[in-house]
């Protein structure tokens, strides 16, 4: 697992200014590649992001034991213990201003044995700094720069110094896991004097340390670390790498400042530095991060919220499920909805609350406030909001809409009331009118008022009604044959043309105007359809082509009449639906029609659209 210098080809003689391993003197190279951390908080080589509170001074004292860092093995020969055994200690203090955490290393060689006899004294003065850049408990990782400087002050000829300046510079990123488990990671580049062994040489390196810990409780943990050096001239060459673990352990007693450390090491490859077994013990004064201690917080109202977040601390949130997490006393948002007397809407309506120009919601404080409610059409009215603390609530409030007097009389041509005729109001059905009239207290304003009798065209008329006003309105019904039924408008006639022609006889205009007065009459219609026959005599295709032309002159004469097209369709059908069989003139008669057939009514109507009425024949 040691490096076997053979591979780098280390002679007996020295190079320049080397010296030979056979008079007992040592090249200048540093077998001491381990570096204990400064400040680390849980592991022993891998440098984590912490920085401590400001102006903060650490001292750590670090016992190291290496048996084996760097010996020889000729082409022909036994081993070489060049360094077998090394016992150092570390003394360090670090101190931190700000995000900078600045430290100081002295290693002390107690005593190293080898072929250079046992020797003692002080190593390479380490000085280095760390920056924070990213606090770990804000950010997702915690990231730091580090730097270190080597000084040549080692008092020994051992291989324990680099003999020059030395140093290191890279970054140290690590990431909590958990409250428990953390892992940390450095990289960077270490840069020392050049050393040249024969064909091979030990110069500037890539560093990399990996390191993790975990607390098995607040006062107990464990960690690893794992460290290795590639230089760059052997980059190559990795056999020549050394790279070592180390597991170790640490305690705070009584969770205090002081923390005890333990670990043992061995190399995972050959390489400079590496040796067989390493123990280490440390002992370190590393006060923690202080936790800020939380200012005292009041709840000067006493509603259960701190004065941090209480909006109004001098006064008690009322706790009525409105807004509770303010910590202010809200008003009762109060929605205020309007009816008539018959429970229905009341709109276009001016009213003040508690002498505030209403709104549909408004917030008012518990209490009775009086209310006065003006409108158009309606009885001034005045009331009283009553409000509870608590949320949101519903003031309904009903509002008298004014009234007049209408007497609806129904008369035939000789001006005599028609016994059992029907009056609408705004052209909805309201019943009977036993003796031919009706009189009612009827909404202000404008009027429609109509009526209708078996064998009579519907009337009506549009008049204003003021309040306390009293308006008879006499309807003349004219007398017709045509009907209006439930799927269909049964004409009580026929409608007559020109023969092979769509020209329109005069003596059916007057059946016309009635279906046109009808179709005014009875705006729930929404659509109708004209249907257009013709007998079997003559060519299929023209009959065809005649119903659908005769069709469409009747919806053309309908809309000069005042129908709206949109509420008339035509389709002419030939002489493919005959009403009888025959050939012979009444069959021809009975099969040569017009049909109106009612395909959508409103009142019939399904969630506010026109319902399709059942019975009326589908388009083919």
């Amino acid at each position: 697992m040691l490096l076997t210098l053979s591979l780098l080809s280390l002679s007996a003689h020295a190079q320049d200014d080397q010296v030979i391993v056979s008079g007992g003197e040592m090249p200048d190279l540093n077998a001491q590649l381990f570096r204990p951390s400064i400040d680390s908080t849980t592991m022993f080589w891998t440098d984590d992001t912490v920085i401590l509170d400001p102006n903060t001074i650490t001292a750590r004292a670090l016992l190291n034991y290496a048996h084996e860092p760097l010996i020889y093995y000729p082409t022909d020969g036994e081993q070489i213990d060049l360094i077998k055994n090394l016992l150092t200690a570390d003394l360090m203090i670090g101190f931190t201003k700000g995000r900078a955490r600045f430290g100081l290393d002295i290693p002390v060689f107690l005593r190293s044995t080898g072929v250079a006899g046992g020797e003692s004294g002080i190593g390479d003065l380490g000085i280095d700094a760390k920056y924070n850049l990213l606090n770990r408990s804000d950010a997702a990782v915690g990231l730091s720069v580090y730097g270190r400087a080597g000084l040549p002050t080692a008092t020994m000829s051992s291989a324990l110094s680099y003999g020059g300046l030395s140093g290191e510079l890279g970054l140290i990123v690590d990431k909590p896991i958990n409250e428990k488990l953390l892992l940390a990671a450095n990289v960077g580049t270490r840069f020392q004097p050049e050393v040249v062994l024969e064909n091979a040489t030990w110069n500037d390196q890539i560093y990399l340390r990996l390191g993790g810990s975990y607390a098995l409780s607040e006062s107990f943990g464990t960690s690893v670390d794992i460290a290795g050096s590639f230089t760059y001239a052997n980059f190559a060459n990795p056999a020549a790498a050394p790279v070592e673990g180390i597991l170790g352990a640490w305690t705070r007693p009584g969770a205090g400042d002081l923390v005890l450390r333990g670990g043992v090491g061995t190399a995972l490859t050959g390489g400079i530095g590496a040796p067989t077994a390493r123990v280490l013990f440390a002992l370190g004064y590393e006060p923690t991060v202080k936790k800020p201690v939380a200012p005292v917080i009041l709840d000067s109202d006493n509603d259960g919220l701190l004065d941090n977040v209480d909006a109004c601390p001098d006064k008690p949130e009322d706790m009525d499920s409105y807004k509770d997490d303010d910590g202010c006393p809200e008003a009762t948002v109060v929605t205020f909805r309007f009816v008539d007397q018959d429970g229905q809407p009341a709109t276009g309506l001016g009213f003040t609350v508690a002498e505030m120009q209403g709104a549909s919601s408004m917030e008012l404080p518990a209490g009775e406030h009086p209310m006065t409610i003006t409108g158009a059409g309606f009885a001034p009215t005045a009331g009283v909001a009553k409000v509870v603390e608590g949320p949101p609530i519903e003031i309904v409030q009903t509002v008298p809409y004014l009234t007049g007097t209408i007497i609806v009389e129904a008369v035939d041509a000789k001006g005599k009331r028609i016994p059992d005729a029907s009056w609408l109001l705004n052209d909805k059905p309201k019943g009977k009118m036993p003796e031919g009239k009706v009189e009612t207290l009827v909404r202000v304003g404008q009027v429609k008022v109509g009526a209708e009798a078996e064998g009579y065209l519907r009337g009506s008329k549009t008049v204003e009604l003021k309040s306390g006003d009293t308006v008879t309105v006499v309807l003349d019904l004219k007398p017709t044959k045509t009907k209006v039924q439930a799927a269909n408008i049964d004409l009580g006639g026929s409608v007559f043309f020109e023969t092979n022609k769509d020209i329109i006889k005069p003596e059916s205009f007057k059946l016309l105007d009635e279906v046109a007065s009808i179709m005014k009459e009875h705006p729930e219609l929404k659509l109708v359809r004209i249907e257009g026959h013709t007998d079997s005599r003559g060519d299929d295709a023209f009959n065809m082509d005649l119903s659908q032309r005769r069709t469409e002159a009747v919806r053309t004469y309908l809309i000069s009449k005042g129908v709206e097209a949109n509420r008339l369709e035509a389709k002419g059908y030939g002489e493919t639906k005959p009403l009888v069989t025959g050939n012979n003139e009444a069959a021809w008669a009975k099969n040569r029609r017009v049909d109106f057939f009612i395909v959508e009514r409103t009142d019939m109507a399904v969630d506010g659209q026109p319902k399709p009425v059942e019975g009326a024949p589908k388009p083919q």
